[in-house]
């Protein structure tokens, strides 16, 4: 998937413009993006005779059914999008070739949530003027100010929280969307012209039905500056609130509208080529909100924290529910109804106070528009042992998230004795923030009460699953696969980290072919392994002193490409299996299979901090939501954990140092990298008993 996205409306008067404007989006020296032309209904003077010929696999074409406006054209662009950067170009316009690089740059330079340029204006008659950015200045104003053009860069994650484009409002948009990341997030000018603006005869701002002192530019005009207010008071609450204001004002039917073109869009983009699918293989689902649980602006401590999210997405694709009740409803709630809206399942999203409701609600509109989630705002009342919803509920219930009531009201208590009447056989239920003393003490009744089964999951936030019985886990075929483990000098560690993969991942060990490496000889290690001798094929031991982890690994590289297996696990014995999602082998194998491209799959669980920028090139990961996993074209190989191919082992190893394989990986061309949703191991290392500290490694 590209870094940029590029929308690009079109109206019947742009036929001779717009084969120079594409021709300008496809020579820009930034060369990893896609451009969407979008035909505004245009049936007399359609774009594709003037851009016939053009064969560049990045320039994406589609037709909308009528004439919408140019900003609902860019609304649907930015909806189907999966690239982390998005900006619009006019069809007669021609933008400078360093237009995306310069932006991009900048934006990842000051972390902006949007760049604003000046520009180059060319007038009907040819004479050009430099147009800088109007800065802000002093207080919030009153009325919107113009500040800039639209073709800037924008932060999709960051644009869709405050909607972006308005998709009813024809005229003008830019003028409220460009003072928007002065209102409420990170914006950043650039003084260097980069964009020409060229007027035309015709033109929305020229013409006497748009232009600027036309009825509809001032209707317009009238309309936004009734809803500045509006904007200013709720930005105190951040860019989600900004919003739902904005898309409270969309009626539900434009909404409706473009959730339809949004999907044609999503498929048109699916089958461009550089889409490689697997042959022969499933290409479902899969998972049903990957590019949610990835969007780190959602997950910013209300609900669930990302990696159970990543968690809650892989177990309700294996478990299936078909009813599912949530207590305290938050960004979770968009995963779930992407769940209901691919399965047909049900479910109902409890609150008790509606300012919290609405901010789920916009949620939902924006990253899940057509969903049908039962969202109740219900009082709270006394239950057995606290406070819960004032509601009914159906008597099958088969899932429930427990999130709610909050700390402040009462907490949990009630929720699984309110549950009870109402579940399913084979049911399931998951409380989230489950350290707290509140939390211990419910489950500890419920435990007493029912004699529920409780599991811990991953997650920063401690969540639990909370069960009828024990749930046996799925046995593993890993029979194609070497298991290497560098280990030595922390026998707690590997203990619990050989513990915790016989636990979450049966027959993995005892199907693979296992090599370990003790570096260091110690006594305990020893022992831990011997424990451990019948899932273990072989161990090299080397004594004093300890080995760099580029030496060890290396000699667990060549035990791998040796054995005659055909995928490579390797992780170091302080990372710990915590996943809850029983097919991750599967997954991680199918992703590799599927994408020739991607040369290694990271294990690391999704909770887990990872670094944003590329250790050899220093620049920053773009990752892009695939069926099973995050996709990169370029990122830095990693030694642990995880899985790649044996027979491209030669291609890295051996190697000095891990800094030195990632440095061969890239020369080599090993460059695409998949972190696997939800990941499957948390770190438990580091401080005096890392090997890195211990050995000097790099």
């Amino acid at each position: 998937m590209a870094t940029v996205t590029v929308s690009m409306p079109y109206d019947g008067g742009c036929a001779g413009t717009v084969r120079r404007a594409v021709d300008a989006v496809l020579a820009q020296t930034h060369r990893d993006l896609t451009l969407v032309v979008v035909n505004d209904g245009a049936t007399d003077h359609p774009p594709w005779p003037a851009l016939a010929g053009i064969s560049d696999p990045r320039l994406v074409r589609i037709d909308l059914h009528s004439n919408r406006g140019r900003y609902y054209a860019d609304s649907v662009v930015l909806g189907a999008c999966s690239s982390p950067w998005w900006t619009v170009h006019d069809a007669d316009d021609a933008a400078d070739p360093r237009w995306l690089e310069v932006m991009l740059a900048a934006a990842t330079r000051k972390r902006a949530d949007a760049v604003l340029t000046a520009q180059i204006v060319h007038g009907v008659h040819g004479r050009a003027n430099v147009v800088p950015v109007r800065p802000w200045t002093g207080p919030v104003p009153d009325r919107i100010t113009h500040h800039a053009h639209m073709a800037g860069l924008w932060s999709v994650p960051w644009l869709r929280r405050v909607t972006g484009p308005h998709p009813e409002i024809r005229l003008g948009w830019d003028t409220m969307m460009t003072g928007l990341p002065f209102l409420v997030g990170r914006p950043v000018v650039l003084d260097t012209p980069l964009y020409h603006r060229h007027r035309r005869v015709g033109s929305l701002t020229v013409s006497a039905d748009t232009g600027m002192r036309s009825a509809a530019r001032r209707a317009s005009v009238a309309r936004m500056r009734r809803l500045w207010p509006q904007l200013v008071d709720a930005s105190a609450s951040g860019p989600d609130a900004v919003g739902a204001v904005i898309a409270a004002d969309v009626p539900v039917e434009v909404r409706d509208a473009v959730a339809v073109d949004v999907d044609r869009l999503r498929r048109v983009l699916a089958g461009a080529p550089g889409e490689p699918l697997a042959q022969g293989r499933d290409t479902g689902p899969g998972r049903f909100a990957v590019d949610v649980c990835a969007d780190q602006e959602a997950w910013t401590g209300w609900a669930l924290d990302r990696g159970t999210a990543a968690e809650l997405d892989a177990r309700l694709a294996t478990l299936r529910p078909k009813v599912i009740v949530e207590a305290g409803s938050g960004s979770s709630t968009v995963v779930l109804a992407r769940y209901a809206a691919a399965t047909g399942a049900k479910v109902i999203a409890l609150e008790h106070l509606p300012a919290f409701a609405d901010r789920t609600r916009a949620a939902l509109d924006r990253a899940a528009p057509g969903h049908d989630v039962d969202l109740r705002v219900a009082p709270l009342v006394p239950g057995d042992g606290g406070p819960w919803y004032d509601t009914e509920l159906p008597g099958d219930v088969d899932f429930a998230l427990i999130d709610g009531p909050p700390e402040g009201t009462g907490g949990r208590a009630a929720a699984l004795p309110a549950l009870w009447p109402h579940l399913a056989p084979g049911w399931e239920a998951w409380l989230d923030d489950a350290t707290r003393a509140g939390e211990r003490a419910a489950v500890a009744s419920w435990q007493a009460r029912y004699g529920v089964a409780v599991e811990d999951l991953p997650g920063a936030k401690r969540p639990v699953r909370i069960t009828a019985v024990p749930v046996p886990r799925a046995q593993v075929d890993a029979s194609d696969v070497v298991v290497t483990i560098l280990t030595g000098a922390r026998p707690k560690l590997l203990a619990r980290s050989l513990a915790a993969l016989r636990a979450t991942s049966p027959g993995l060990l005892d199907t693979a072919r296992v090599h370990v490496l003790h570096n260091g000889a110690d006594q305990a290690t020893a022992q831990t392994l011997h424990q451990h001798r019948d899932v273990i094929n072989h161990v090299t031991t080397c004594p004093p002193p300890i080995m760099s982890i580029g030496a060890a690994t290396s000699q667990l590289a060549a035990a791998a490409r040796d054995s005659g297996a055909r995928w490579w696990l390797h992780l170091e014995d302080d990372w710990i299996a915590a996943t809850l999602h029983d097919g991750w082998l599967d997954d991680a194998r199918e992703v590799l299979l599927a994408h020739p491209d991607i040369a290694q799959v990271r294990l690391r669980h999704r909770g887990e901090a990872t670094l944003t920028w590329h250790m050899v090139t220093r620049a920053p990961l773009v990752w892009t939501p695939g069926r099973l996993a995050l996709h990169s074209p370029a990122a830095h190989w990693t030694c642990n954990p995880t899985l790649t191919r044996v027979g491209e082992i030669d291609r890295v190893w051996p190697a000095n140092s891990e800094a030195r394989a990632q440095r061969r990986a890239h020369v080599a061309g090993l460059r695409g990298v998949a972190q696997l949703m939800p990941g499957v191991f948390v770190h438990a290392g580091g401080g005096e008993q890392s090997l890195r500290a211990k050995t000097g490694s790099q």
